[in-house]
């Protein structure tokens, strides 16, 4: 009881601070955006006179890089590709933007296509649907529905349900210390609905208050190469062994300063939420911050910050079902290692991006991020046997910045990881 009466205090501590710099962050990207762009802190490209040899000379090593990408894309252009795009879905693309259809790719979910309609029947109401798919029976069909101002104004309701069939899910153990050779494989199969009350002060930030039904089955795994949960956990070892229907109940705060969402130059996202979840069995206490932060440098370059953590706490003789435990590894939180590689009741997260234009459309990103898992992170946090990951790559946007690629390398102390995504950014948090 004591610990979550400090979470409490801690949450209103986090929402405030958050809420107070969500308006700080809005004041100075508008000052930023009434002033002019000194010369010499343009992009080679965009100046109009007097490049100096020194500048064309600093500039040739990303015009070496990004030739190949440029008479691709010049190639494709010549080709017509994007008109043939634009006729295949002209039946749901519009050509103001309020309806659009595009695919989608991401290593988890695998391939599909996203379409969003806004001002659906007034404007400000939105409905997006997704549905991608991969190989054993792997699948993700999501819908919501969201009007922030439905009641009045400012009140509103979000509406969202999804179904996930993730037939490869992997489980090392519980612990920051899970060994890799403990990995086993079950399959996830969850559906779930959820309905939020909204409160929108501002356009940039909103307040939530969801409840949500999810009915999980857990499987045997279909990777035959993999032994399967129970060849190596005990249902006693691990809540939620063969899955659970749960109610849940969630306070959250999102803000939403960016200049764009694709290739954010400047502003920051700020989500923080409390969670409380239970079933007959099951049961835990959740709070959740995710602050990132984005920092226009010289010559347009970015520097990205991010800070996550996640605690979790037993809801009085209940447990914590281990699908539902912070994790590390995968395509957001240390992309060098494997889904789920570390898994226990908290979790801390940094991490720094430094995001270089090569191109009106290409970025060179390099990145770093550390991260660990704790049993009780408020009593035991330690900077020692954090686990690290490191890597680089490009991302990719079309000129009207609706289409956003990326190719990730990542890299950690067990393994060397090749990411593609297409168009994941869209979803948001």
């Amino acid at each position: 009881m004591k610990r979550r009466q400090n979470l409490f205090t801690f949450f209103c501590y986090i929402l405030i601070c958050t809420f107070l710099s969500n308006f700080q962050g809005l004041s100075y990207g508008q000052e930023n955006d009434e002033k002019d762009v000194p010369r010499e802190q343009q992009p080679v490209q965009d100046r109009k006179v007097g490049d100096s040899l020194v500048e064309n000379l600093a500039e040739l090593p990303g015009k070496l890089i990004t030739a190949p990408f440029y008479f691709t894309i010049e190639l494709l252009k010549l080709l017509h590709v994007q008109k043939i795009y634009l006729r295949t879905t002209d039946l749901l693309t519009s050509e103001d933007g309020t309806r659009t259809l595009r695919p989608i790719f991401s290593p988890g979910g695998g391939g599909g296509a996203t379409f969003r309609q806004r001002n659906l029947l007034h404007p400000g109401m939105t409905f997006r649907a997704h549905a991608s798919f991969a190989n054993k029976t792997r699948r993700l069909v999501y819908g919501d529905l969201r009007d922030p101002g439905l009641f009045t104004k400012k009140w509103g309701l979000h509406l969202r349900g999804f179904n996930w069939r993730k037939p490869t899910e992997r489980f090392y153990g519980i612990g920051n210390d899970a060994k890799e050779e403990d990995r086993t494989d079950y399959l996830d199969d969850e559906t779930s609905f959820e309905g939020t009350i909204l409160f929108s002060p501002s356009k940039e930030t909103s307040f939530g208050l969801g409840f949500a039904y999810s009915d999980v089955a857990i499987e045997d795994g279909r990777d035959n190469g993999q032994p399967n949960l129970d060849s190596l956990f005990t249902p006693l070892e691990v809540p939620g062994f063969f899955g659970e229907k749960m109610w849940t109940v969630t306070l959250k705060f999102y803000s939403d300063s960016r200049n764009e969402a694709g290739h954010p130059r400047r502003g920051a996202e700020q989500y923080v939420a409390m969670q409380l979840s239970k079933d007959r069995d099951l049961g835990y206490f959740k709070f959740i911050v995710d602050l990132r932060r984005y920092f226009n440098l010289f010559y347009r370059r970015v520097l990205a910050v991010r800070v996550r953590t996640e605690i979790t706490d037993d809801l009085g003789n209940r447990e914590v079902p281990f699908y539902r435990l912070p994790g590390l590894g995968g395509e957001d939180l240390l992309k060098g290692y494997q889904s789920y590689r570390f898994q226990d009741d908290d979790l801390a997260y940094v991490s720094a991006e430094y995001r270089v234009p090569l191109s009106p459309m290409v970025n060179l990103t390099l990145f770093v991020e550390e991260g660990r898992v704790f049993q009780n992170m408020l009593d035991d946090f330690t900077f020692s046997d954090w686990h690290y990951s490191y890597g680089g790559g490009l991302r990719f946007r079309a000129s009207n910045g609706g289409l956003i690629t990326s190719f990730i390398i990542a890299k950690s102390d067990e393994d060397t990881r090749i990411l593609f995504g297409l168009n994941t950014e869209i979803r948001g948090f």
